[in-house]
């Protein structure tokens, strides 16, 4: 039987490149971060996040970049999945960011006058412009193109976006919790 060739669409190819490279460069971070704990220890005592969960979630981070980005390379269903997941994931992110750090701030630092290295106006555009971008990407992932590709053209778009915003949403849900008992 003949294999049938697909066009790769510009945009997987320059997402999953994006991808694979991004996730073996937070691989590295993570990697130089544990080699370097009792150096800059220091730092992290300045963050609420501790260490070992930042080389933890970058780790998983490491992970998820890669396997999307070959999957998508490949045009694996769940290469669609995966990097579709990840810019929603991201946009959702960047306005949970957007609209609970001036309650992080006060919780954290009830009495203590927050130092703000850049302006309000620049972390809320830079927030809010990374946040529509990766909504820009998310929606990319609709385009007829991208689907055929991925061979998903002939599933629900809805039921699939209500699928990953609960997932999202819910991620999110327990991350904040989890930041409130800790």
């Amino acid at each position: 039987m003949k294999q049938v060739l697909k066009k790769r669409p510009l945009g997987i190819i320059v997402l999953s490149l994006f991808h694979m490279v991004s996730g073996l460069f937070v691989l590295l971070i993570a990697c130089l971060t544990w080699v370097f704990l009792d150096k800059i220890n220091i730092f992290f005592s300045l963050l609420v996040t501790p260490a070992e969960r930042f080389i933890t979630s970058g780790l998983i981070a490491c992970l998820v970049l890669v396997i999307s980005g070959v999957l998508m390379w490949r045009g694996d269903t769940w290469g669609y999945y995966l990097g579709s997941f990840h810019y929603l994931a991201g946009a959702l992110q960047n306005i949970n960011t957007l609209l609970m750090l001036p309650f992080f701030l006060s919780s954290v630092y009830p009495n203590v006058e927050p130092v703000i290295l850049i302006t309000p106006q620049l972390f809320f555009a830079f927030y809010g412009l990374q946040g529509l971008l990766q909504a820009l990407i998310y929606l990319y992932f609709f385009k007829r193109s991208v689907r055929v590709y991925f061979r998903v053209e002939e599933q629900n778009h809805w039921r699939f976006l209500i699928i990953q915003l609960i997932i999202c949403l819910g991620i999110i849900i327990l991350g904040l919790l989890y930041a409130i008992i800790m």
